[in-house]
Parts: C-alpha cells; structure tokens; sequence
C-alpha cells in the first residue's frame, strides 16, 4: 500500500528555471559565436559538396489530334478501343 502513496505524494523539487536561463546567459557570447560558427560550416559544406544523385527525364509532347490517353502509352494501344471513343457511346 506504502508504493501506491508514493505516486500520490508530490516532492517538493528545488530546481529553479530562471537561476538556469540566468546562469547559461551569462555565457551569450559564447553560445551565439557556436551557432555562428556551425551556419558557416553547414553552409560551406553544402555549398561545396558534389551532389551524389542525378535524374533526368524526358517529355514527349503529342499533337493536337491524338489527344487519345491510349496513344500515349509505349505499347501504342494496349486496348482495342480507345477512351474517347467510349465518350461518345450514349445509352438508347
């Protein structure tokens, strides 16, 4: 029973936020000369990297006719028929 009281209880704690941010501040300089330090070498090294990947693609632009989804595949026309076709169908 003595266990579950021990989550209960609340301890008192000692620890002071502003006398922290207070001791750290006093080394500003130090801390700012850091982040400065480390842009500088963050930029240079991806100023001055060779980049490891390369892509390329190609685009091939169709004419005004073969608007046709079907002719823009490799295989020509995967099906017999094609999708402006079944545009036009109307059901009587």
């Amino acid at each position: 029973m003595e266990e579950l009281n021990d989550f209960n209880e609340e301890k008192e704690s000692n620890f002071d936020l502003k006398a922290e941010i207070f001791k750290y501040l006093a080394y500003w300089h130090w801390i700012l000369l850091g982040f400065l330090v480390g842009g500088l070498l963050a930029y240079l090294y991806n100023r001055y990297t060779i980049p490891k990947y390369y892509t390329q693609s190609t685009i091939q632009i169709m004419k005004d006719g073969e608007n046709n989804v079907m002719s823009a595949l490799p295989s020509g026309a995967g099906l017999p028929f094609s999708l402006c076709k079944m545009t036009d169908w109307k059901i009587i």
